[in-house]
């Protein structure tokens, strides 16, 4: 499935749940052709969007020294051990305000890597470059996996965000090449896609509608009968997207498949529906409405870049649709899809802020 790069720009702008901050970054997706470029140019305008309001963040860090006089908490054991060098210096622990903090050391850490990967556009490594010199008293660190959930952030480096997203991307993207002298970036695999499908989907809706809660469900199998040693065999029920308003539940299961419908020998099959995916999503029907006296509905929505089709079925009570959503048509004609399949009012047209990504 190929999807226009400005298009994975919108994807990943709500699946990050990012928005304001794209909007600060002002990127203009519609002129990048590559990945490499798209992120490359997020890094740049985003960093310097940060520079104009104010720098780099600082934060207080705690460090141990030996310094002339006294600042902070002595260290006496350690004072006393080097007492006989005679220069005045006393170790002590004090805070320090500092650009040296790990988001920073993120920041810089991953614009090393991407000035190296061989696709970037020239000009993007040139201004990339140059934005290095801003992290001149920012330490260098080898990038891993736990560093991004150690990080901290609060309402007045929250901006933080979305370039940290960037970064982790290119983390698990940006493979070394033999030598190890440049970097490559590797596509997004269909696992990646689906999760990012799903985030797009169940952002966009809490973000451009009031009428219904969205969240992600986890729930029990209803209607079983079973010791603690049993339950623990069942498989987790958890809903993509759970949509409810005081009358009607929808539950959205989203698919970024390869193939949408499955098709047999036969030249006339028009295809299947996967079972796994409906079956999958019956279950969660018949659990949820064997506890909740609203409409419960379903909506299998499949990711698709080559043709839509839509088709509703009743099953034991639950409507049911099964429909496509083209990713790569517009940012407004996604928008209308989704909100056309999910059977949900489409808000005015002027408040969803998609043709600025």
């Amino acid at each position: 499935m190929t999807i226009p790069i400005q298009n994975l720009y919108f994807l990943l702008v709500y699946a990050w749940d990012v928005l304001d901050e794209a909007g600060a970054a002002d990127v203009g997706a519609s002129n990048v052709r590559t990945p490499e470029d798209l992120f490359a140019k997020i890094l740049r305008n985003g960093i310097r969007h940060l520079l104009k309001r104010g720098g780099l963040d600082r934060s207080y860090t705690g460090e141990t020294s030996d310094i002339p006089g006294i600042r902070g908490k002595l260290e006496i054991s350690a004072t006393i051990k080097r007492k006989g060098k005679g220069d005045g210096r006393a170790v002590c622990t004090f805070d320090e305000l500092t650009h040296d903090v790990l988001h920073n050391q993120l920041l810089k850490a991953t614009l090393l890597r991407l000035v190296r990967v061989d696709r970037i556009d020239h000009e993007l490594r040139r201004d990339l470059s140059d934005l290095l010199r801003r992290f001149d008293r920012v330490r260098v660190i080898a990038i891993r996996n736990e560093a991004f959930r150690q990080v901290q952030l609060h309402s007045n480096n929250r901006f933080y965000r979305l370039l940290l997203h960037v970064c982790l991307i290119l983390h698990r993207q940006m493979l070394p090449d033999p030598a190890g002298a440049t970097y490559r970036f590797v596509e997004f695999s269909q696992e990646q896609m689906d999760v990012i499908f799903q985030g797009f989907v169940r952002n966009y809706f809490a973000y451009h509608q009031s009428a219904y809660r969205v969240r992600s469900e986890r729930f029990r199998w209803q209607k079983i009968i079973a010791d603690d040693s049993a339950w623990s065999y069942l498989p987790t029920m958890l809903t993509d997207v759970s949509m409810e308003s005081p009358t009607r539940k929808l539950v959205i299961e989203t698919k970024y498949y390869g193939v949408t419908l499955r098709r047999h020998y036969r030249s006339e099959d028009k295809g299947r529906i996967h079972s796994a995916h409906l079956n999958q999503l019956f279950a969660y029907l018949q659990n949820l409405a064997a506890r909740d006296s609203r409409t419960v509905d379903g909506l299998l929505l499949y990711a698709e870049a080559e043709r839509e089709f839509c088709v509703d079925f009743q099953m034991f009570g639950h409507t049911v649709r099964i429909a496509t959503v083209n990713l790569a048509s517009s940012p407004e004609e996604i928008s209308s899809r989704l909100f056309a399949c999910a059977k949900v009012e489409l808000p005015n047209p002027a408040t969803l802020q998609v043709s600025s990504l």
